[in-house]
């Protein structure tokens, strides 16, 4: 694997450790980084960060629309 490569890898993983937020953190980054490549294969480090970024990006899609129903049943809108 190329630095750039791995810088990018880093960086993404970086990015997922990021968005937990300090309540969703349960150990350091140089630990969850360590756990998170000790684990897997770099293929299975890809897959596994793509499922994640898939499910993070439909948990932002739901939350939008649970907030559009919410800000429609405020506005006297009844959803049923």
């Amino acid at each position: 694997m190329t630095d750039a490569k791995r810088v990018e890898k880093i960086r993404k993983i970086r990015e997922l450790y990021d968005s937990f937020g300090p309540d969703g953190k349960d150990m350091t980054w140089p630990d969850f980084l360590r756990e998170f490549t000790g684990l897997t294969s770099p293929s299975q480090m890809q897959n596994d960060l793509a499922g994640i970024m898939s499910q993070k990006q439909l948990g932002r899609s739901t939350k939008a629309r649970i907030n559009e129903a919410i800000s429609r049943n405020n506005s006297g809108i009844c959803l049923n």
